[in-house]
C-alpha cells in the first residue's frame, strides 16, 4: 500500500511514497488536493467540490475549471507514483483507497488529545505530546492560501486549539521550573491571541468567582470562593486548571486557559453548576 503525506500547518506540502509533489505555483491543484485529503473519509461530490473551491461560480465554468485542476493534480502526482492517486468515484472523487494517508493536522490533534488525557491522570507524558503537538504546529491551517473560503472554520478551529496547547505546555514548563522555554513558548501565545475579553465577561457572571486579573494572554487569573474546592471539582468533571492559591499573592486563585469555544463552554457550565459548601 502507498502512503500519502500531506502537510496543512502552515505551507502546503504533499507527498506520496516520499517523493515531494510541485504545487507551488498552482493554487487550484493545492485545493483540490487539500479539500480531498481533508474530507477523505468518504468520497466528495463533484458539485460540492465545485461549489468549495470557486463558491458561487457559474456551475458550467466551474466544471471547466475543475476539470483542469483534476488534470493538473494528476499529471504532478504520476511523477510519483503510477497508481492513480486520486480516484473518480461515480460522480465523485476520493484519495484511492489503495494508499494510506498522513496529515499533520490529525497528527496534532492527536498527540493535543493525548497530552490532555495524560495531564488528567497526573502522567508526565503530557509534556512530549504537548511538545510535539507545538512543533506539528508550523502555522496557520492552509496558511499560504488565506482566501479559500472553505478552510476558514477549520483554520480557526485549530488557531484556537493551538493557543490552547501552546498555554499548557508554558503551565508544564512552568513546573519543571524551565523558564527560558516557558517564556518564548508564552510569547508565541499572546501573539496569535491578545484578547480574551469574551471569557472575561462569561466568567464574571457566575457566583463563585470572586475576582478576575487583567491579562494579555491565553489565560486568566481567577480568584473563586475556595480554589482547592473549586479545582478538585473540576478535575472530576475532566476539566484542567490550575490551582495558583499556594503562589505569593496569587492566594484563591485557579489560572484558566482560554481554548475552544465548546471547551470554554463546558467550563463556563461547570462553574455555573458548582455549589459553595
Amino acid at each position: 500500500m502507498g502512503v500519502v503525506a500531506a502537510n496543512l500547518l502552515g505551507g502546503f506540502r504533499f507527498s506520496v511514497q516520499g517523493v515531494a509533489i510541485d504545487v507551488a505555483l498552482r493554487r487550484r491543484v493545492r485545493d483540490v488536493l487539500a479539500y480531498l485529503v481533508t474530507h477523505r473519509r468518504v468520497p466528495v461530490p463533484r458539485d460540492v467540490l465545485m461549489e468549495a473551491i470557486w463558491p458561487g461560480a457559474r456551475p458550467g465554468a466551474t466544471r471547466n475549471s475543475l476539470h483542469v485542476a483534476l488534470s493538473g493534480a494528476r499529471q504532478a502526482l504520476r511523477v510519483a507514483s503510477a497508481t492513480p492517486v486520486i480516484e473518480r468515484y461515480h460522480d465523485s472523487y476520493r484519495i484511492a483507497p489503495a494508499f494510506d494517508v498522513w496529515t499533520d493536522v490529525e497528527q496534532f490533534e492527536r498527540e493535543c488529545s493525548a497530552g490532555r488525557r495524560a495531564e488528567v491522570a497526573g502522567d508526565p507524558s503530557a509534556l512530549s505530546h504537548y511538545e510535539t503537538a507545538c512543533q506539528l504546529y508550523e502555522g496557520d491551517f492552509l496558511a499560504n492560501d488565506p482566501y479559500s473560503e472553505w478552510a476558514a472554520g477549520r483554520r480557526e478551529e485549530l488557531r484556537l486549539a493551538s493557543i490552547n496547547v501552546h498555554s499548557r505546555l508554558v503551565d508544564a514548563y512552568v513546573e519543571r521550573c524551565r523558564y527560558v522555554p516557558a517564556a518564548t513558548i508564552a510569547r508565541r501565545v499572546i501573539d496569535r491571541d491578545p484578547c480574551n475579553e469574551q471569557m472575561h465577561r462569561q466568567l464574571a457572571e457566575i457566583p463563585v468567582v470572586r475576582k478576575i486579573y487583567p491579562s494579555d494572554a491565553n489565560f486568566l487569573l481567577v480568584r473563586v470562593a475556595d480554589a482547592k474546592a473549586v479545582y478538585n471539582y473540576l478535575l472530576e468533571q475532566g476539566i484542567v486548571v490550575r490551582d495558583r492559591s499556594k503562589v505569593e499573592l496569587c492566594e484563591g486563585c485557579l489560572r484558566i486557559t482560554v481554548g475552544t469555544e465548546p471547551e470554554n463552554q463546558k467550563l463556563l457550565e461547570a462553574l455555573a453548576r458548582y455549589q459553595e459548601a
